[in-house]
C-alpha cells in the first residue's frame, strides 16, 4: 500500500506561561493506526472499528494528527499491525512523526524492534509488559537508546505479561528494577476503566509516571493530584467532534 505524503504545516506546541498546568498539557491523546488508518478498539464486537467521518469516509490520518496537535503538544500512537502482527508500519510512522513529539507502542517484543521504531522518527519508543516476551530485554533495550518509555498493563489488578516473571512481579518492584536500570518515564495502564490511585501515587513517589486507560471523559486533574504527569486516553471523542463540527 503506498503510503501518502503530506507537508505538515508547522504548529506552535509551546504553552504559555501560567502557574497552573492547561487541562490540554495534561492530557496526551492516543490514536491506533491499522493499515493506514485510525481505528479505535470496540468492545461490544472485541474488534478494530476505523473512524469515519459524517458521510462514511475513513478520516484522513495526517489531518487527525494535524488536528490533534493544534490542541495538544503530543501524541501516543499504538501501531496496530506491531502489536498484533509484528508487521510495525514504519511508512506511515516516518511520514506521522516528523518534527512533532509523538510516543509509539508498536509492540516491541525486543531491543532491535525498539530501535527500528526510533530510526522512524518515533520520540520515545514504548515498551509494554504485554509484549514484551523477556523481561531482560528491558536492560537490553537501554543499552541502545535512553528514550524508552515503560507501559505497565494491568488487569483484575495483575501485570498482563507473557513473561511469568514479569506476570508475577509486583508493579512497585518492577517499576523500582527499570528505573534502576534508567527508564525514567513509566506508564501505569489499567484495562479496566477504575484506577488504582494509591498505586499511582507510590508509582509517582518515585519518578515521571502516566495513567492510561479507557477513560471517558479524562480526569487529568485526578491523576495530578496523585503525582501523575498526566494522562493518556482514547482519542475517538475528540476527533468524533472535530469531524461533525468542523472545528
Amino acid at each position: 500500500m503506498p503510503v501518502p505524503t503530506r507537508a505538515r504545516s508547522p504548529l506552535s506546541t509551546t504553552p504559555g506561561k501560567s502557574s497552573e498546568p492547561r487541562e490540554e498539557d495534561l492530557l496526551f491523546p492516543c490514536i491506533f493506526l491499522e493499515r493506514g488508518r485510525i481505528v479505535f478498539p470496540d468492545r461490544k464486537t472485541e474488534r478494530n472499528l476505523a473512524l469515519v467521518g459524517p458521510e462514511g469516509e475513513p478520516v484522513d490520518v495526517f489531518d487527525a494528527v494535524d488536528h490533534l496537535l493544534s490542541i495538544y503538544h503530543r501524541i501516543y500512537v499504538v501501531d496496530v499491525e506491531g502489536v498484533h502482527y509484528q508487521r510495525p508500519q514504519f511508512e506511515y510512522l516516518q511520514e506521522l512523526t516528523r518534527g512533532q513529539e509523538m510516543w509509539v507502542d508498536a509492540g516491541c517484543r525486543d531491543a532491535d524492534q525498539m530501535m527500528d521504531v526510533l530510526v522512524a522518527g518515533a520520540s520515545k519508543v514504548v515498551i509494554s509488559t504485554a509484549s514484551l516476551r523477556d523481561g531482560r530485554e528491558i536492560s537490553r533495550s537501554l543499552k541502545l537508546s535512553s528514550q524508552v518509555v515503560l507501559d505497565v498493563q494491568r488487569s483484575e489488578g495483575k501485570i498482563v505479561s507473557n513473561d511469568s516473571d514479569l506476570a508475577d512481579a509486583s508493579v512497585e518492584d518492577l517499576v523500582s528494577a527499570a528505573r534502576e536500570r534508567g527508564i525514567r518515564e513509566v506508564i501505569l495502564s489499567s484495562q479496566e476503566e477504575t484506577v488504582d490511585w494509591a498505586l499511582v501515587r507510590r508509582v509517582a513517589a518515585g519518578g515521571p509516571t502516566y495513567v492510561g486507560g479507557p477513560f471517558v471523559p479524562p480526569a487529568p486533574q485526578e491523576a495530578v493530584s496523585a503525582g501523575a504527569q498526566g494522562e493518556i486516553f482514547p482519542a475517538k471523542e475528540v476527533l468524533t467532534r472535530w469531524m461533525t463540527s468542523g472545528s
